[in-house]
């Protein structure tokens, strides 16, 4: 299967319309509220689309159809810089089939991580993508995180 058509051959973990959109794993998540019941999808990348172990790939991709809107999410327990990586990794490898999507960067942390949030790679990372209308391309959660999509 080419990159192009990666996510064609699975199936989405949630409703066409869905209101509520959740990604968990351990004791993180992410919530996207779909408040206008707009296209949306859901996939488990690390696992289901992209199965190879030696892969480096973030845990979902949530994507809102009508906004061109991707959502990369890594649910860590604390290391903030290779959960960048992750993501990183997956948005280069997904590109190709979401042409004129908007990506957005989601790491939602269930650990301490003080030390590195502080880290100049990740604050590097953080000023590299600013904020669309807005709404941060790139943000750090602790625990539990919900945003509108």
């Amino acid at each position: 299967m080419s990159e192009k058509d990666i996510l064609s051959g699975h199936q989405s973990l949630c409703d066409k319309r869905q209101k509520r959109i959740v990604s968990k794993e351990k004791r993180s998540s992410h919530t996207a509220v779909n408040k206008n019941g707009q296209l949306v999808r859901q996939y488990l990348i690390d696992g289901d689309v992209i199965k190879d172990k030696h892969v480096i790939k973030c845990d979902y991709l949530v994507l809102n159809d009508e906004k061109k809107a991707a959502y990369f999410i890594e649910l860590k327990g604390s290391k903030v810089v290779h959960a960048i990586e992750q993501i990183e990794e997956t948005a280069k490898r997904l590109r190709p089939c979401l042409p004129g999507y908007q990506f957005y960067y989601r790491i939602v942390i269930s650990g301490s991580c003080t030390h590195n949030v502080n880290r100049a790679e990740y604050l590097s990372w953080k000023n590299k993508y600013r904020s669309i209308q807005g709404n941060p391309v790139a943000y750090l959660a602790r625990v539990r995180y919900t945003e509108k999509i």
